[in-house]
């Protein structure tokens, strides 16, 4: 039960073979009156079923073993160097990743929505859905419980909570595939998941290969990223709940413990590259995901790292422009307004632990310095909407550079 680290003829990373559960496509009861209309109906059609992998044992060509090494070794000196400084832009990094995360399933929207969502402000389908993404995320690392099926269930559940005809945080009753000419019927899919019933043996089983230790922390968490999303077991989500499990894991092995370090953007810039990877896996080679894990990487860190360095900047000239001295509260507003770049009055104050109307002089000399600006109507009754433009520009420059694809 343990990676065995050699010299391959091969360059691939061989996983135990998939078999195929032969299946009759009859839809749910109730979806349709007429079942001459359903395509394909009563024709039958393969459903993936994945290897068990509790008991896995994955041999790495020593090449890529060493790339992983010093992916992992990246991880944590990224977490261990900025340290504090890390740790108070920690909201950013969430919604960055969440962000890229969202994005990799096309669902995009500015930081501005974003961040307006998270407060009510915006009722934009692509916002609120980014909303649940980081919400989601929060899930997976501020919950101290073991990475396994119940885990994943209420990340799902986070993700979907405003959703209900997707079920959250409850498994699939009902085939789920991928791709395809006809979207009603699975027979033409590139990927059909496993059956229904088999998904919470399935579940358990990869719950059992996260809680091992013996594995290194990246090998352990992209095989396990990439079972999971071959086993599917939501109606909808995967990804985005896959890549929150993706993020617990590390922060469980403590590869990075302080912030989210935005992986996600990493796997955005080259997503073809990704999914391929995925497909690769189900094929029996982990090795195209593993070296998906090392470029994203240490694309991911080189971008976070840019984005905390201009975080930096901004916050040290609104303090210069404002003239704020240390610890007093219009410093601590502006270190505020790095977290939570839109908000009202009175979030400010119960995040301050001061009354609005005790910060409301800070405001106006904010807003007279030019770092925030006032909207003109109310918040359901909290006050003004302010907001901090150059940290949503700074996230905005971050979602851009992560949808960059690399040189070739």
């Amino acid at each position: 039960m343990r990676i065995e680290v050699v010299w391959l003829a091969s360059q691939n990373v061989t996983i135990p073979p998939i078999t195929w559960s032969e299946q009759v496509w009859q839809p749910q009861a109730g979806r349709y009156t007429d079942t001459t209309m359903i395509p394909d109906y009563g024709r039958t059609y393969r459903a993936l079923v994945p290897p068990r992998i509790a008991d896995l044992q994955v041999r790495v060509p020593t090449v890529l073993a060493q790339e992983l090494d010093d992916a992992e070794a990246a991880l944590r000196n990224f977490d261990t160097q900025h340290g504090i400084d890390i740790a108070h832009f920690a909201a950013l990094l969430l919604r960055s990743e969440a962000l890229s995360s969202s994005q990799i399933e096309q669902v995009d929207a500015g930081a501005r929505q974003v961040l307006a969502a998270e407060i009510g402000e915006s009722s934009r389908t692509n916002a609120l859905l980014i909303t649940s993404a980081s919400r989601a995320m929060q899930t997976a690392l501020s919950d101290n419980a073991p990475v396994d099926a119940a885990l994943a269930q209420r990340i799902h559940l986070a993700l979907l909570h405003d959703y209900p005809r997707a079920h959250p945080g409850e498994y699939r009753t009902e085939p789920i595939w991928v791709g395809g000419q006809e979207a009603t019927s699975p027979l033409t899919a590139e990927f059909v998941a496993p059956p229904e019933n088999l998904v919470p043996e399935l579940m358990d089983d990869w719950g059992a290969y996260a809680a091992r230790r013996d594995i290194p922390p990246l090998i352990q968490a992209m095989i396990a990223h990439a079972q999971f999303e071959t086993i599917h077991p939501f109606n909808d989500g995967n990804g985005r709940t896959g890549r929150a499990l993706l993020q617990a894991m590390l922060q469980r092995r403590h590869v990075a413990t302080r912030a989210v370090v935005p992986i996600s953007s990493g796997l955005l810039a080259d997503t073809n590259k990704y999914f391929d990877a995925l497909s690769a896996y189900r094929n029996q080679d982990a090795a195209p995901i593993l070296s998906a894990a090392v470029e994203a990487t240490h694309r991911s860190i080189a971008n976070a790292r840019q984005l905390v360095a201009e975080v930096q900047t901004i916050q040290a000239r609104h303090v210069e422009a404002a003239q704020a001295r240390r610890g007093s509260r219009t410093a601590q507003l502006i270190s505020f307004a790095a977290k939570q770049p839109v908000f009202t009055p009175r979030l400010a104050s119960e995040q301050l632990g001061v009354r609005p109307s005790n910060l409301q002089r800070d405001l106006d000399r904010l807003v007279a310095a030019g770092i925030l600006r006032k909207s003109a109507s109310e918040h359901r009754g909290g006050g003004k909407v302010y907001r901090a433009d150059d940290y949503l520009a700074a996230l905005d420059r971050f979602t851009a550079r992560a949808r960059r694809s690399p040189a070739r």
